[in-house]
């Protein structure tokens, strides 16, 4: 059996999305749970009539930041069976929409938990 559930979460904070579908299904030996959460913030806006001031914006906002980073764990539990494995990626990407430039940051995040059914 498939459990599928999907939320979208906007809060009370309109610079803050959030996205996550958790899918859990039985095995003979196990049960799965998948977890995947997107979170989406709004950090900065910028605005300008000229469109090379928005370029530039954006060029430099990308030249002082690391732009990616990846995450992973991995955790067992040799009481209850349970193992779980988290992996999370961080990162920038801009959005120009008429005059504005927008920093949006987000965190994906998978998390894969195994439960022994024995």
């Amino acid at each position: 059996m498939k459990k599928l559930l999907y939320r979208d979460i906007l809060g009370t904070n309109p610079r803050k999305h959030e996205v996550s579908i958790e899918e859990t299904f039985d095995r003979e030996t196990a049960r799965v749970t998948r977890k995947k959460i997107c979170k989406y913030f709004i950090r900065q806006a910028y605005s300008s009539e000229n469109t090379e001031d928005l370029k530039m914006w954006i060029r430099s906002k990308q030249s002082n930041e690391n732009n990616k980073n990846c995450h992973i764990l991995k955790q067992r539990d040799t009481e209850t069976g349970e193992s779980k494995i988290v992996c999370k990626v961080r990162g920038d990407f801009y959005v120009v929409h008429g005059k504005t430039a927008y920093e949006i940051t987000y965190l994906n995040e998978i998390r894969v938990q195994i439960d022994d059914m024995e």
